[in-house]
């Protein structure tokens, strides 16, 4: 069994899980029973309205003037008799001002105005310079505005927080003060905002006051119903200033931002491996000149492949021009034997994988075997293959790989090139 008390009217409200007569919600002023928690509070809103209409705080004179009377179901404060009244139309649920245009039905007359005025109204006279913009409403306007020009002179200095309206400045720096004054009535929940507190107590009396006017959408904040109306006028408010992106919630912008930020976090690390992958170049051919004193004319030399000769190559064609040319000079072969030991791997397969990956491009490899059975073109006697086997050799962990071994590496490479490109998967789909 549970007890919820609240202020004021002293309403208290009793439920089990199992329902049975001494289950009934019961009402503290008369005793009546109701079903449920909406029965009573239409009970409450039409037996006891003079109950609520006349709590009031206390405090001084001056104090109660002001702030006179308050709503028991969601604490919410009004100086005037009428306005509370009003507003307890909300909880009653009755909606006697409706829209002639559309569905759209509210307790309050100046709601309704307010609805027709921005939803029917066609004309947006504030409009942004910068963009295509426009609102009825000018403060809105100046908040638009703030996005382009991003002056935000009021700066957190406990967080990241910025803002360019002090009001909204010293609203934020609320929430860095331990003190929540703004206490539930029914839970152990606090805040230092109000409208925070009037919208948690909205959970315990199950009610939703922002409504969509298209659909039966409910909520309990208006920032959500306002995200939820982007839905129906497919207007995207928030967006990237990388990308074209845009959103409808601020949240899903930074969702994306972050996509942003862990692409640059990868590119910088790119550089810096790709710097360190030079470096470790540069000492491999330094290591190769000191190995190699006799050939130290070509280690190291750049690779001045001809223009006619494409790499990786793609026809029988370059095959034939890449072969003149590795017969034109040793130094050439030296060259370019160096060039591929620099590939790397630790494996004979992968090494041997990563050297005909730079010098082959799939669409002509699928037209190659070692042998040249089925009218492929044949690889055994080219003078490629002997360098594509000195450059697996020179690779300190395949230094002892026999030819036989190679040979069936490169064999395997040539056999299974249908499979790569995503063409096995091709296959099962079909």
């Amino acid at each position: 069994m549970q007890q919820g008390k609240r202020k004021g009217s002293q309403v208290v409200v009793k439920s089990g899980d199992g329902f049975n007569e001494e289950d009934y919600v019961i009402c503290h002023h008369c005793g009546e029973k109701s079903k449920t928690k909406i029965e009573l509070k239409e009970h409450i809103c039409r037996a006891h309205l003079s109950t609520f209409v006349g709590d009031k705080r206390g405090g001084n004179d001056s104090e109660c003037l002001r702030k006179s009377f308050r709503c028991s179901f969601c604490q919410k404060e009004f100086n005037r008799r009428n306005g509370l009244t009003k507003h307890l139309k909300i909880h009653n649920g009755i909606k006697p001002h409706k829209c002639n245009v559309c569905s759209y039905s509210t307790a309050n007359g100046s709601h309704l105005r307010r609805h027709i005025y921005h939803v029917h109204n066609g004309d947006k006279p504030f409009k942004c310079n910068s963009c295509e913009y426009s609102t009825t409403v000018e403060t809105r306007l100046k908040s638009h505005i703030e996005r382009h020009t991003k002056e935000m002179p009021y700066r957190c200095d406990k967080c990241d927080f910025k803002a360019s309206v002090k009001a909204r400045f010293m609203s934020h720096m609320r929430k860095h003060i331990d003190k929540k004054p703004f206490k539930c009535d029914v839970c152990d929940y606090g805040t230092a905002f109000e409208p925070v507190l009037r919208s948690h107590m909205y959970m315990h009396i199950g009610e939703k006051p922002f409504c969509c006017d298209i659909c039966k959408y409910g909520t309990t904040k208006r920032s959500t119903l306002k995200a939820h109306m982007y839905k129906h006028t497919g207007e995207r408010p928030f967006k990237c200033h990388i990308c074209e992106f845009s959103s409808r919630t601020v949240s899903d912008l930074k969702r994306h931002i972050r996509v942003h930020t862990a692409l640059h976090v990868l590119a910088r690390h790119l550089a810096r491996l790709e710097r360190k992958v030079d470096e470790i170049y540069d000492k491999q051919v330094e290591l190769l000149q000191r190995i190699n004193p006799d050939n130290s004319r070509a280690v190291g030399a750049e690779l001045c492949i001809p223009e006619n000769v494409r790499t990786p190559l793609q026809t029988q064609n370059d095959i034939e021009e890449l072969e003149k040319w590795l017969s034109l000079s040793k130094d050439n072969a030296i060259i370019l034997e160096e060039k591929l030991s620099l590939l790397g791997g630790k494996k004979l397969v992968n090494v041997t994988n990563r050297i005909l990956e730079s010098l082959f491009e799939n669409k002509l490899a699928l037209h190659c075997n070692w042998t040249g059975r089925n009218q492929k073109y044949s690889l055994k006697d080219l003078k490629l293959m002997k360098i594509v086997k000195g450059a697996v050799r020179r690779n300190k962990q395949t230094e002892g790989a026999t030819d036989d071994e190679i040979t069936t590496c490169i064999s395997n490479w040539f056999r299974f090139t249908k499979d790569r490109d995503g063409g096995r998967e091709m296959r099962r789909n079909k």
